[in-house]
Parts: C-alpha cells; structure tokens; sequence
C-alpha cells in the first residue's frame, strides 16, 4: 500500500493504491483518491496526512517492538541506593566485616545487617517479612539472606555493640567536623507484648503508659547537634536517675571523653549523679524538679533580680544559693498557658464542692493540690493556689559551667533533639514492637534500630544543614522511591532500565555526591 500522484486534466491527483496481482501479472488497484495535491497542499490537509501517517508509522513500530519484550520485574531502586551510600561513608560496611572475622559464619554477616538496617530507615518490617520486602527492592535475588541468618546477625551485633560505637563515633566525629562538647541524655521505655519478666523484661515506671507490661529501658546519648553517639538497655524497673553512672562510666572508658558539659533531664538530678559528674571531670546542666524541693524554690523565688531577656519567649537569671549556680528560666507564653489551665481546674473543683464528698475530690490529683480538708470539709485553699502561681512558666537549671545564662537555657534546650529522636525511633524506625525474646535477639535489634537512626540523622545533617535540599524527609523518601529498576527482556536479551529521576532525588544524588543510576544496562 502506497501512495501516488497521478496527472489528470493536466492537474495531479493525490491517490491510495495497493499492487494486487491478476494471474501473472501486478496490476494496482486504487483504494481512494484524496484529491488535487495543490489543493490539499494549500489547505494544509497534505501536512496533517502526512503527520498522521507518521505518528501511525511509529506507533506500528512501538507495538511491533513491543510483541518482543517481556517485562519481568520492577523493584525500588533510589531509597537503597541512598542508604548504602551512607552505610559506606560511615565505615559499616568495614566495620561489620572486621566483626565478622575470626568468627564461624556461614553467611555474609556485613549484608545480612545492611538487609536490617535499610528495612528499619525504608518500610521497617518484621525479622520475618524482611524477605518478602527485598523481593520489592532492587537486591541481588541470590543474596537474600534466610531467617536464621537474620536472628544469627542480631546475636553478633548484640556482642559487639561497644566496640561499633566506639569507632562510629570516631567516624562521625571526623566525617562532620565535629566538636564535641555538648553530651545529651535521657531515657525512655520499650514494652513488649508478653506478661512473662526476665532479667531485662521488667515492669517499671511505663512512659509508654503501658504499666501493664513488662519493658525495658533505653537510654540514648546523643552530640549537642543530634548525631547519635550510643545507646544503653537497662532492665524495666530502673530508676532514670539510676542510669547515670553507668552512662558516665561509658563516656569515660570507651569513648574516652575527658571532658564535655553533660546535659540531663529532670530526672537525672540526684546528689549521688552530680557527685559522680564531678568525679568523672565533667560539668553539667540538668534540669531540677523544683516542686519537690520547696526549700530551694522558696530561696529561688526570694531572689529579686530582673530577668534578663534572651528570646522572643524565653528570660533568665543567674541564683546562687549555698555557693551552687542556679540558672532560672521564664517564659511568658508559658506561663500564660499555666495559669489557663490552674484557672480551669479552679472552675471545676469549684462547681464541684457542693456536689461531691470530700472522697470524691482528694481522689483526683488535679484537686487535691488546691483542696484544705478539715475533717468532711474541704474548701479552696488560697494560699496553695497562690504558691502554685509562682511556678507559672518557670523552669531551673543546675550548672557546673561558667557558660553564660542564655548559654546554658539554649544548651538543655537542646534535649528536645533526645525527645525526637525517641519520636523517630518508635514511629518512623519502629523500635516497637520488639518480637524477640531472647536478650540477646532484643538487644540486637535495638543495635539494628540504633544504626538506622544514624544512617537518617546523617541523611538529613547532608540534605538539610550542610545542603539546601528544599523539602521534608518524607518528601525525599517519596522521590526515592519513585527511581525503579525495571528488568526486560527484548527477543531474549536482558535489559536493565531504570525510569526517570524526579528533579528532588536528582537534588539529593547531588548533594550526597552519587550519579544517578544509569538508564539502560544489558545483563548476563
């Protein structure tokens, strides 16, 4: 079939034709006349035929191409891509390996735990559906490792944990530039679906409000700017405060820090902690429950000195009391909000007081802070009320440095990167639930979490602070997700193609030094 223009009354015809054959002999055969070509040239109908006929052609090609290739899988690429690159530069890769050495395996322990740890940064799964997940990412089908070999890993990361910290918070020191002075503290608590206790497994104070279950508790040190330096597991029973010493004793002998300004929560405040602190050669600032020790409060709130203001919500002053520095802090926001909610429960406890028995009150702690009882009296006790308006956006700070006082607010106000680092390690990592109940299978697992949270911290320090990479983490993780390796095959041949980058994960191969993955590959 073909077109051809043919002469007729001196002017030439657009024809369609097709050469048939009669006998012996190929004849064509017209199958339309389109009409005069100077007329079709002068509407313009010649160049959309032509257009038309084009696109047709190539969409004959397409589909021609097509009936040969056979599509086979495709599988995420971008997110894989971007977590190895951060496991190398952090030395896992070589630190696993030399872990590994001397030591009876009959598997690649360095992937088996980069398996782990990408799952928990990527779509953390269970030890048992971690295998299901690789089948959805770009891994090498013959090195998928099997369950036992997972469990196996959990056990020799659980053994060697010290010694990973240690050389890792070597690395990031140097990888980052990192002075460290500032040492961050807390605790939380992990609970597991289980009623049995064990030595680890213990029922405890809940700040998962899960007094019902047995837990453990974590402690997490973090650098002034957020990187994680290393973790503790304690039994569930175990006071926060109770902690410290052993923190100390870490901070002192394996990372050999001879000194840093250790900034602990409310919590970590006892005589025995700071007496250890100074012993140890470090200085602190740590937070002080002030209710529970009215002397000091009384001595505190008789100082007259002005504050001084050092932000939009924040003002301070610097107290000392029986040669030991106090730093104290208010801020008028929230002092505002304070004294909404004590007003608040003043209304209800009011509304309250001829309506409900005395039992019915001193049973609700809101109330009974504010309540005198006299027999099956109770009234509005003022003078209570009065001395709890005093504490209205006020917090204090016991300091062993010679910082400045805005220095010092501005340090234990850096604790908020421990809260959100518990906040990332229970919901996007999920630390919980922990499945395991071996000590040794939970330990591990929480080394497997901990180096996750290392690899994120170090992903958004590259894209968001040291790059300007101008969107949230979970819009980068989106973006990476979307690079895919599709494997084909054309006439037999096997191809890799991987699709387009979006412009966001172009943003962070770039900042992070990588190429973004070749487009066509031949395999085999």
């Amino acid at each position: 079939m073909f077109f051809r223009s043919k002469q007729s009354g001196g002017r030439p015809y657009l024809q369609l034709v097709e050469n048939e054959r009669v006998g012996e002999r190929v004849r064509q055969k017209v199958l339309a006349s389109l009409g005069r070509v100077d007329e079709l040239e002068a509407s313009g109908q010649l160049a959309r035929l032509t257009e038309s006929l084009a696109r047709l052609t190539e969409e004959l090609e397409a589909v021609r191409l097509a009936s040969d290739l056979e599509a086979r899988s495709a599988r995420a690429l971008g997110g894989l891509l971007v977590v190895e690159r951060l496991w190398k530069e952090l030395g896992l890769d070589a630190l696993i390996r030399r872990v590994a050495r001397g030591r009876q395996m009959e598997f690649d322990l360095e992937r088996s735990a980069f398996a782990m740890v990408a799952n928990r940064v990527l779509d953390p799964r269970s030890k048992r559906g971690l295998g299901s997940w690789l089948e959805t990412v770009a891994w090498p089908e013959e090195a998928h490792p099997e369950l036992h070999h997972l469990y196996r890993s959990l056990d020799v990361l659980a053994d060697a944990k010290d010694d990973l910290e240690v050389h890792l918070h070597h690395r990031v020191r140097d990888l980052f530039h990192q002075q460290l002075d500032l040492v961050l503290y807390d605790t939380t608590s992990i609970s597991f679906q289980a009623s049995e206790e064990d030595a680890l497994r213990r029922r405890g104070h809940s700040k998962d409000k899960r007094p019902d279950l047995p837990q453990a508790v974590l402690g997490l040190l973090l650098s002034g700017d957020g990187l994680p330096i290393g973790h503790m597991l304690f039994p569930g029973n175990t006071y926060d405060g109770n902690t410290v010493p052993d923190v100390l004793g870490r901070l002192k002998e394996r990372f050999q820090l001879r000194w840093l300004i250790f900034v602990g929560d409310r919590g970590m405040v006892s005589e025995k902690n700071l007496d250890a602190l100074d012993e140890a050669g470090y200085d602190w600032i740590v937070g002080v429950r002030l209710r529970t020790r009215p002397h000091l409060a009384d001595a505190l709130f008789a100082d007259r000195k002005p504050f001084e203001p050092i932000a939009d919500n924040l003002e301070v002053k610097e107290v000392w009391i029986d040669e030991r520095r106090y730093i104290v802090c208010h801020n008028p926001d929230q002092a505002r909000r304070d004294a909404a909610r004590r007003h608040a429960v003043l209304d209800r406890l009011e509304a309250r007081l001829d309506q409900s028995g005395v039992k019915g009150l001193v049973t609700r702690p809101g109330f009974l802070r504010f309540l005198r009882v006299t027999g099956e009296e109770a009234t509005i006790d003022r003078e209570k009320v009065e001395r709890d308006a005093r504490y209205d956006g006020i917090w204090v700070l016991d300091t062993s440095t010679e910082l400045s006082a805005s220095d010092v607010a501005e340090a234990y106000k850096s604790l908020w990167r421990v809260e959100r680092a518990f906040r990332t390690l229970k919901s996007p990592l999920e630390l919980r639930p922990v499945r395991h109940w071996n000590e040794s299978r939970i330990r591990g697992h929480v080394v497997v979490c901990f180096l996750a949270f290392l690899i994120r911290s170090a992903l958004e320090r590259r894209l968001f602070e040291e790059g300007d990479v101008p969107a949230s983490f979970s819009q980068v993780m989106d973006a990476l997700h979307q690079v895919q390796e599709v494997r084909v095959e054309v006439k037999g041949i096997p191809l890799q193609l991987v699709t387009e980058t979006p412009p966001l994960a172009q943003d962070v191969f770039k900042t992070l030094g990588m190429r973004p993955p070749p487009r066509l590959q031949k395999l085999g």
